[in-house]
């Protein structure tokens, strides 16, 4: 409970500069096993009048959750200058019912006054790492190299 609690209070590794958290779910009955990769760059947008660089602060997500007899999603959500980006990948199971998906997803955003610039549901077809969500990570070194 310890490590759980430590999780939820956003603990981070110096060597995995993003925030993860695992999230077991019981929700009617079902069991759900989600785990969030949060991370925040800055990225050069333009320069002002000053010929000084203008930084923008984009955070992105990835959400992985895997339903008990629904199946496996995926969901990558990029947030820059109040606008989100959404990338769903749903199971083989729920291919048929995409489009439901996305326009219940707009009204949802619309509803909330939430403006999104793009809006994607896919089929998952295999499962990805949060390396090739976030492929701008550099692993850091962590030994001493002692050859001679």
């Amino acid at each position: 409970m310890e490590d759980m609690a430590e999780s939820l209070l956003f603990s981070q590794d110096v060597h995995i500069p993003l925030t993860h958290m695992f999230l077991p779910l019981n929700f009617n009955n079902m069991f759900m096993f989600s785990e969030i990769w949060i991370g925040k760059e800055f990225e050069i947008s333009e320069k002002d009048k000053k010929n000084k660089q203008i930084y923008v602060q984009t955070y992105k997500v990835f959400i992985t959750f895997d339903i008990q007899n629904v199946g496996y999603f995926e969901t990558t959500l990029v947030l820059k200058e109040s606008r989100l980006s959404l990338d769903i990948y749903v199971p083989n199971s729920l291919t048929g019912t995409i489009e439901t998906i996305k326009n219940d997803l707009n009204k949802i955003l619309s509803k909330n006054n939430l403006s999104v610039s793009s809006l994607n549901v896919n089929e998952s077809i295999r499962k990805r790492r949060f390396s090739e969500v976030f492929s701008n990570l550099s692993e850091r070194k962590s030994g001493v190299d002692v050859t001679i």
